[in-house]
C-alpha cells in the first residue's frame, strides 16, 4: 500500500522514489531490487521510503496508477472521445513505460495493472452511462470485466513480444469478445 498525500514535499519524495525504482529496473529485474537500492538511487532515506510505501511492489503500483490515471483523465474530460479512444490511450500510455511492463509481467503481477484500471475507471462510470444506459449491476459487470479484459490483452501482447500495435490489440479484443459470446 502507498500513502501519497496531496502535499508538495510528499509528492516530490514519491517522484524521487519512482525515479529511483526506474534507475534500479534499468540495471536488474524487480525481484533483485531492494528498498535500500531504491532509496539510494532516489537520494532518500529508508524511513522516507517507508513513510510512503510498504514494499517495492507498492512503488510499482503507484507507477501503474499514475500512468493509467493520466490516460483515463483525458477520457473523463472529453465528451467527444470514444471508449475506443480511451482504451487506445491507456494502452499507449502503458507502452511508453517498458520498465514498468517488464517488472509487472516478469513477476506475474498482472493484478497491478488490473487494480490501476479498476481504481481509475470507476471514475468513468458517469461518462460510460452517457454512452450506454446501464443499471448499477450491469455497470459493475461492465467495469470489472472490461478491466480484466484490458489487463489480459496487455499480458498476451507482452508474451507475444510486444509486436501488435494498439489498434491491433483493440481489434483482437473485439474479435475475441465476439467469439466468447458465440461460445457461451
Amino acid at each position: 500500500m502507498y500513502r501519497i498525500a496531496n502535499d508538495a514535499r510528499v509528492q516530490e519524495s514519491a517522484d524521487r522514489i519512482l525515479s529511483g525504482l526506474e534507475r534500479c529496473l534499468e540495471a536488474k529485474p524487480l525481484h533483485d531490487v531492494t528498498v535500500s537500492a531504491i532509496a539510494a538511487a532516489a537520494g532518500v532515506s529508508r524511513a522516507t521510503f517507508y513513510r510512503l510505501f510498504d514494499t517495492t511492489a507498492d512503488v510499482l503500483q503507484y507507477y501503474s496508477d499514475r500512468t493509467i490515471k493520466s490516460a483515463c483523465k483525458s477520457f473523463v474530460l472529453s465528451d467527444g472521445q470514444s471508449v475506443k479512444d480511451s482504451v487506445l490511450a491507456s494502452f499507449r500510455a502503458l507502452m511508453k513505460h517498458p520498465l514498468l511492463l517488464d517488472a509487472i509481467f516478469t513477476t506475474s503481477r498482472l493484478d497491478i495493472i488490473y487494480r490501476s484500471y479498476l481504481d481509475h475507471e470507476l471514475a468513468l462510470k458517469g461518462r460510460i452511462a452517457q454512452i450506454v444506459p446501464l443499471d448499477r449491476i450491469q455497470m459493475d459487470y461492465l467495469i470489472y470485466m472490461t478491466n480484466a479484459l484490458l489487463a489480459a490483452a496487455l499480458q498476451v501482447w507482452y508474451r507475444h513480444g510486444k509486436q501488435e500495435s494498439c489498434e491491433d490489440i483493440y481489434r483482437l479484443i473485439q474479435t475475441e469478445c465476439t467469439l466468447i459470446t458465440e461460445i457461451l
